[in-house]
């Protein structure tokens, strides 16, 4: 009877807990949102899911990565965009790089790589460090960033750019690209 008796404690005990969690759930979301209501959430407004416009693969070495901050850094700060690097490197464990730079018409880029001591430092086999384009807006809102980025990170790695479908796979370049960028906004 006592076994009983516990169990039937630690089920309800479980079940308040679960009751509170989801009870209070919603409110710290709400907060979260509250926290960041810039360009660079792209979870604001009720947006529930995300998927890049152009996914960028580019091939370059952890030694390349202040050079591609700079890059998108001046691309920002020249397009008036908020820029953002929270990157870290933690020495022989793990070098990071998480850039995030946007408008506010919501047009997107997010970089986010990390890089294992364990692992040398190298990519994933195959894998570039990626440069996707987001933005729930219209084509000609988001093609001539991507023109004008893309054409930016050909000029100083001009064999390193490849693009990537939405499985991941890589894919040939888009026929978009072949336009002379007018100036994104």
């Amino acid at each position: 009877m006592a076994r009983f008796c516990y169990g039937i404690r630690r089920v309800l005990s479980t079940a308040v807990v679960l009751s509170v969690f989801l009870l209070f759930r919603p409110a710290v979301e709400a907060q979260s949102e509250k926290e960041d209501s810039s360009c660079h959430n792209p979870f604001v407004n009720g947006v529930t899911r995300v998927s890049a416009r152009l996914s960028v693969d580019l091939l370059i070495e952890v030694d390349d990565w202040p050079e591609l901050t700079r890059l998108l850094e001046d691309f920002a700060s020249t397009h008036g965009w908020s820029f953002r690097n929270t990157g870290r490197v933690d020495p022989g464990v793990l070098k990071t790089m998480y850039l995030s730079l946007c408008a506010e018409n919501r047009v997107r880029i997010h970089v986010a790589e990390q890089r294992w001591a364990f692992q040398d430092y190298g990519p994933a086999p195959g894998r570039g460090v990626g440069v996707p384009i987001y933005g729930d807006v219209p084509e000609f809102v988001w093609r001539p960033v991507a023109v004008e980025i893309v054409e930016i990170l050909e000029t100083r790695w001009p064999d390193g750019v490849r693009f990537r479908g939405g499985d991941g796979r890589l894919i040939d370049r888009p026929e978009f690209l072949s336009v002379s960028p007018k100036p994104a906004e």
